[in-house]
């Protein structure tokens, strides 16, 4: 899978793990390892509002 594919999945999923993560849900995955993988150093892929955020 492409980095550009990876992180369209990520926009995608991102919200609702945050909201997770929010609520003290635990992922069937490592929360470091999926946040790791959003890539947020790629400002060409992310919205600067995003990267704020």
């Amino acid at each position: 899978m492409s980095i550009v594919k990876a992180i369209v999945e990520v926009h995608y999923f991102l919200p609702r793990m945050l909201e997770l993560l929010c609520e003290g849900k635990i992922f069937y995955i490592d929360e470091g390892l999926s946040l790791s993988k959003c890539y947020f150093e790629r400002l060409d892929l992310w919205e600067a509002p995003e990267i704020d955020f």
